[in-house]
């Protein structure tokens, strides 16, 4: 409850006049709308003496772990906002709990929780900040709240809206119009306050040169080599690693497996259509250039020279990439998938080396709509061999026939034009991958498009190695047996603090981290049922043009003291947003 409505109202005027200089805007090649801390003010030395009780109360949601993590970083966030004269009831409860208060009962004013992204290759949010966002209906955001009437909806609801419409997605246009939108949306509405990532540790023997945690594996393995032999190692030519033991190698089928064995091997063994990098910089791949006739009408041109891998019953020795290969694996995305790709409308084959694409995003309406998430689409969609997997059809004669043995052999024994080619494989014990030789990854005159930068990303494979040998373990103790006594070359240490500290003090061994894909966030509820300061629509005074929720909710984001939080409670393993 407000105990002086008008010393608050001076008091968040005050507080906003001392953040003027936060700056707001978020890097486009972080993964999530970032708001930085500014040169930190000493909030308690502004402080007015003469409040000597909370100008009003607000109430915390958080989720309960077995470390009290969360709660323990609301009990901090409760300090630093005590000391600007607002009371914090917290309240730690069950998932369950908290999800029903999310989803149904909204009796909170602010939420710290965990979100799993995953690595977003585009730069649209709206599946979580627009209106029917997924974290909109946390947050309470309407377009009432910031409703214009030359747009005829919300300047929030109306960058997110336009954004999907923009093409080519990677335009620089587009770009720079989402990063006004984090601007305007963390400056004009910020219900949504960063807290910290979670760090993914990764340790491997110290001779092992060239591999990097945050490229990944597959765009490693053509930069790294031994330095001599570690103790146990048996070969200087393969890197022996561990994973879950995967249950289907189709990609059409992946989808939808709770394993994720399978990462590794389906990257090596087949090639994506384009191919995204952890910068967002998208690059052209089995798709050499694609080109927009219209919104809705995109011309692929299909790399040339790609020899595919030998298939199981050695029917298509001497194979190459056609865009009949690009044709077929954009209908079995579309048909076939266990996920299937409805914005996909149709295809049509121009010749050997072109295909035309005519997106679709709604089909409730009668002309086709754009699809801004094209690229990133094609970032996850591996080319298949439509000489191998169409060999018959049903009888409208187009759709492949799925019961052809051909269909049962690829899901454990696939094949592709990657740079590895499936050696052999014993369930639930181990899958070797071989060099395939014959590969485009390893011929200049095909990869040396001056736009694939290639040799830089993926490296010259001048190293040695040769082989890929991932072995199945469940258990952690026995990965970490293995991989100290040299069985094992790479293992991850991430939710084991002891080996952390073990393998940092010994020589024999090297960590690298990466920024896990998920992170934290405190959540403001803006709805003005609320009653609290946090969520008035009143006009702020002595600052034209800003609400008072506005001015409490900055204040608020400028008084949590996320890098004391992080030295205390995330330390080496996360940092803040």
């Amino acid at each position: 409850m407000v105990k002086n409505k008008n010393s608050w109202l001076i008091y968040a005027c005050f507080m906003i006049i001392l953040i003027t200089n936060i700056n707001l805007l978020s890097n486009y090649t972080t993964e999530i709308p970032e708001l930085y801390n500014p040169e930190l003010v000493e909030i308690k030395a502004y402080y007015p003496s003469a409040l000597t009780s909370p100008l009003f109360t607000l109430d915390m949601l958080t989720n309960q772990l077995s470390t009290n993590f969360r709660e323990n970083i609301c009990l901090e966030v409760q300090e630093d906002l005590e000391a600007i004269g607002i009371g914090v009831n917290l309240n730690s409860s069950d998932w369950t709990y908290v999800t029903d208060q999310l989803l149904n009962r909204n009796e909170y004013d602010m939420f710290f929780v965990g979100l799993y992204a995953g690595i977003l290759f585009d730069p649209d949010w709206s599946h979580l900040f627009a209106e029917n966002g997924s974290l909109s209906a946390y947050f309470g955001y309407d377009t009432s709240m910031d409703y214009n009437s030359t747009y005829g909806t919300g300047l929030n609801q109306w960058y997110l809206e336009q954004g999907r419409l923009m093409m080519p997605p990677n335009s620089t246009a587009r770009i720079n119009h989402y990063w006004e939108w984090q601007e305007y949306f963390m400056n004009e509405i910020l219900s949504y306050i960063p807290g910290f990532y979670a760090l993914h540790f990764e340790s491997m023997w110290s001779n092992l040169n060239g591999y990097n945690a945050t490229e990944g594996l597959l765009k490693s393995l053509g930069k790294m080599s031994w330095s001599g032999s570690h103790l146990g190692q048996a070969s200087t030519s393969e890197v022996v690693l561990t994973d879950w033991m995967w249950l289907n190698l189709n990609p059409l089928r992946h989808e939808d497996e709770v394993e994720v064995g399978n990462t590794y091997i389906k990257d090596a063994l087949m090639d994506r259509l384009v191919y995204y990098d952890r910068d967002l910089n998208v690059y052209p791949h089995i798709i050499s250039d694609w080109n927009h006739i219209n919104d809705t009408h995109v011309r692929l041109t299909v790399r040339d020279g790609i020899k595919w891998q030998t298939d199981p019953d050695s029917l298509f020795p001497n194979e190459y990439l056609d865009a009949r290969d690009v044709y077929f694996s954009l209908f079995s995305y579309k048909n076939l998938a266990n996920i299937t790709k409805d914005w996909i409308d149709e295809i049509e084959i121009i010749d050997d080396h072109t295909v035309d694409l005519f997106i679709d995003e709604n089909i409730s309406t009668i002309t086709n709509d754009p699809y801004c998430s094209y690229l990133r689409e094609f970032n996850d969609m591996s080319v298949l061999p439509e000489h191998y997997l169409n060999q018959t059809q049903l009888a409208d004669g187009i759709t492949p026939n799925m019961t052809h043995s051909s269909w049962t052999k690829f899901n454990t024994q696939a094949f592709g034009t990657g740079p590895f080619e499936l050696s052999a494989y014993l369930d639930y014990d181990h899958t070797n991958l071989t060099l395939f030789n014959d590969s485009w990854w390893f011929n200049a005159t095909v990869n040396n498009d001056p736009r694939l930068d290639f040799t830089q990303r993926f490296g010259d494979f001048s190293g040695g190695i040769s082989d890929l040998r991932i072995m199945v373990y469940y258990d952690e103790t026995e990965i970490h047996n293995e991989f100290e006594a040299g069985r094992l070359d790479l293992i991850d240490i991430s939710d084991n603090q002891t080996k952390k500290i073990e393998y940092s003090g010994n020589s024999n061994y090297d960590i690298q981290t990466k920024i896990r894909t998920t992170h934290t966030f405190w959540g403001i509820n803006v709805r003005e049922s609320r009653g609290t300061p946090m969520q008035s629509m009143d006009p702020c005074p002595l600052i034209p043009g800003m609400t008072v929720g506005l001015a409490v909710r900055k204040a608020i984001a400028h008084a949590i003291d996320k890098d004391s939080i992080a030295s205390l409670y995330v330390g080496a393993n996360g940092r803040s947003n």
